[in-house]
């Protein structure tokens, strides 16, 4: 009899266990679907709201959350050698009132101007003696009569930056031409220089003769003679025998010129080619300043 009363207890107990189960997965299941049910109220209630557009615009530009803006190249990445218009104009002030102010030491022609070249050529080409004038630094422009000019300095190094950006290049290259630079003077080609220039038919400016040294130490005339894109040619000859003759420099290299060398004054030519360093400042005149000022 007791292990009959024990079987119907456990019977029981199970019966109850069993119901509980079933009870509590109802609920769960009630409880899922629910949920499941809201969700796809919700979903069907947004379905048709178009989400909200960017606050900054076009989705493809690039956004700095500092409030900066960037220039993007054609490959997408970011333009860090990038001037603003202050700068820029910061640059081309301090450039012209420079050269303007050097010109008017020497020519009062000169009210504005148009940059045609930067050049740098040998002037004293004796290595013992050349610290502070070994290059002549030439400023090539024209005046608002179109009448062209070379501005001339005495240099006794080439332009050298370690500068990445274009506009602490141009500002170290302005610093280049009033720190390290000495004015030397400020020509227009004269009628002796044209004559030269239609001679040599390719030349854009015949300067006029200045002194310097061979490679002896000999004092010589030099005569620079410009094509461009900071390439040219130095004519020169001993002032020694210039001098003898009483003979003008530039009228005498257009008679060599064009009698082969003949005659009673040689002339040696060396030619220059354009400085990387000063080519770069005149690519950045050109395509960040403009020429006009």
């Amino acid at each position: 009899m007791k292990n009959k009363k024990k079987r119907r207890k456990r019977s029981l107990i199970a019966k109850l266990s069993i119901g509980l189960a079933c009870g509590s997965a109802g609920v769960v299941s009630a409880g899922l679907i629910g949920f499941l049910i809201y969700n796809y109220a919700l979903s069907n209630k947004y379905k048709h709201i178009l989400p909200p557009g960017s606050p900054h615009g076009n989705t493809e530009d690039v956004f700095d959350p500092n409030g900066n803006n960037f220039d993007i190249d054609a490959g997408g990445s970011i333009v860090t050698d990038t001037m603003t218009d202050e700068e820029i104009e910061a640059l081309k002030t301090s450039l012209t009132n420079l050269l303007l102010t050097d010109a008017a030491k020497f020519t009062n022609e000169v009210k504005n101007l148009t940059i045609i070249d930067f050049a740098l050529m040998p002037c004293n080409l004796n290595e013992a003696q050349n610290e502070y004038d070994k290059f002549m630094f030439s400023v090539l422009f024209a005046n608002e009569k179109n009448e062209t000019f070379a501005l001339n300095y005495v240099a006794g190094k080439n332009f050298e930056t370690d500068a990445e950006i274009s506009k602490d290049y141009f500002a170290d290259f302005i610093n280049y031409v009033e720190f390290e630079c000495g004015l030397d003077n400020c020509v227009k080609m004269s009628a002796a220089g044209q004559k030269v220039k239609a001679i040599l038919k390719d030349a854009a400016f015949v300067g006029n003769a200045f002194l310097g040294f061979n490679e002896m130490g000999e004092e010589c005339y030099f005569i620079p003679v410009f094509y461009g894109n900071g390439q040219g040619s130095v004519y020169s000859c001993l002032c020694s025998v210039m001098d003898a003759y009483y003979k003008n420099p530039l009228e005498e290299l257009a008679n060599w010129l064009t009698s082969s060398g003949d005659g009673e004054i040689n002339f040696s030519v060396l030619n220059f080619n354009e400085s990387d360093s000063i080519k770069e400042a005149m690519q950045i005149l050109l395509s960040k300043l403009t020429l006009t000022f």
